[in-house]
């Protein structure tokens, strides 16, 4: 409604029959143009109050959901309109929970065929009302598909460029001890046992290097299936604590939990991430120098806006700039004996959750890996309510 309308109508007793007339045909217009406008959008609009009854809904909702074909006005409950029963109940629980929530469905569509539709809840201004918007995310997951397709295409041509190089080193040594041994069995007719332990122990060391790359390598380039569930970051990261808690011990280093309170749950694979914890924690463990009685590693959980943060903070050796921008390309490594993958498999669990990996250090003095991950929708009333340090 106009300004101008909006004062008229506050004067109405004084308007004459001519002017009330132009208020109504320059009301009727106004809403006649918006309406034309919504119906010419490619997303659905319903618009619901407090009890369900249905105030609007354009055009575009015939194609993005099963609804009645029959005309339908205003004044009529939702599940006379939309005839799928889940779509219903996601609509009426949304306004119960008066939340902003999100909810996906396939629509098959006569003209379309198969189409994954997405329903966005929000709330108005008026607090008895409830706007939900249908979208039609097809082509959107199909670019995405697309993406992340030729994404791990390069990726995988990369890694196989790094473990060709990779694996030439431990072959190398294999066949250079093998030589020995053969050398020394042919000028002296047996071997003596310290020669061949010290060989054999070698070989077998290469032996493991070359294992612990292949198995990296094919978890690099594997599609992962992960399988989510709303649970406790901090659950999650207490459990690796304590797996990890005996190897930190038996290094001398002090394990520190940083845990915040009322963290609101996070959507996320809790086996694949324990691990991701773990790794971070074991990569600060060797940051920090052999023989050391002050090492400390802290794991922190925090909400930052609509962010929950894991992050492993060591006071280790920390790195260099060079270092820090190469950390999460595949086979690049500072340790003597790592495959360089390990970060790249953390990069790879934390972006199929949607998920940020972020890296802070300062040479000399330690640095500190954080785990960014989102809050769902469904969780993010509380974020309101905590107290959490960001």
């Amino acid at each position: 409604m106009s300004r101008f309308t909006d004062k008229a109508l506050t004067k109405i007793a004084k308007l004459t029959p001519d002017e009330i007339a132009r208020i109504l045909e320059s009301q009727s217009s106004d809403i006649r143009y918006r309406s034309e406008v919504l119906d010419a959008s490619d997303l659905g609009y319903v618009l619901v109050d407090k009890d369900g009854m249905l105030l609007y809904f354009n055009n575009t909702m015939y194609s993005l959901a099963p609804c009645y074909k029959r005309n339908v006005s205003d004044s009529v409950h939702v599940t006379k309109f939309i005839k799928d029963k889940e779509i219903c109940s996601f609509i009426l629980d949304s306004i119960a929970r008066n939340l902003d929530e999100e909810y996906q469905y396939i629509h098959e569509s006569s003209m379309y065929g198969k189409m994954d539709i997405r329903i966005y809840s929000s709330k108005v201004t008026d607090k008895n009302l409830k706007l939900f918007c249908f979208q039609d995310v097809t082509f959107l997951k199909k670019i995405r598909a697309e993406y992340l397709k030729n994404e791990s295409l390069a990726a995988m041509t990369t890694m196989a460029a790094g473990i060709a190089h990779e694996i030439k080193n431990p072959l190398a040594s294999i066949s250079i001890y093998l030589q020995l041994l053969q050398r020394k069995l042919e000028a002296d007719g047996c071997l003596k046992k310290e020669d061949a332990e010290k060989s054999l122990s070698i070989i077998s060391d290469e032996i493991e290097r070359l294992n612990a790359i292949s198995v990296d390598f094919l978890f690099a380039v594997k599609p992962v299936n992960i399988k989510t569930e709303l649970t406790s970051a901090n659950k999650v990261a207490e459990k690796a604590c304590n797996i990890a808690e005996p190897e930190v011990k038996e290094r001398n280093i002090t394990l520190v939990r940083d845990f915040a309170t009322s963290l609101p749950n996070a959507d996320l694979d809790p086996n694949l991430i324990e691990q991701s914890i773990l790794n971070l924690i074991r990569n600060a463990m060797q940051a920090i120098e052999e023989g050391r009685n002050d090492g400390v590693i802290t794991v922190h959980t925090a909400l930052s806006g609509d962010t929950i943060k894991i992050s492993v903070e060591d006071n280790g050796c920390g790195m260099t700039e060079e270092q820090l921008g190469k950390i999460f390309e595949p086979y690049y490594t500072t340790k003597a004996n790592g495959t360089g993958l390990g970060l790249t498999n953390i990069f790879k669990i934390i972006k199929l959750h949607n998920g940020e990996v972020l890296v802070k250090s300062e040479y000399g003095s330690g640095s500190e890996f954080t785990i960014s991950l989102p809050v769902p929708r469904s969780e993010r009333y509380r974020i309101a309510t905590s107290g959490d340090r960001a």
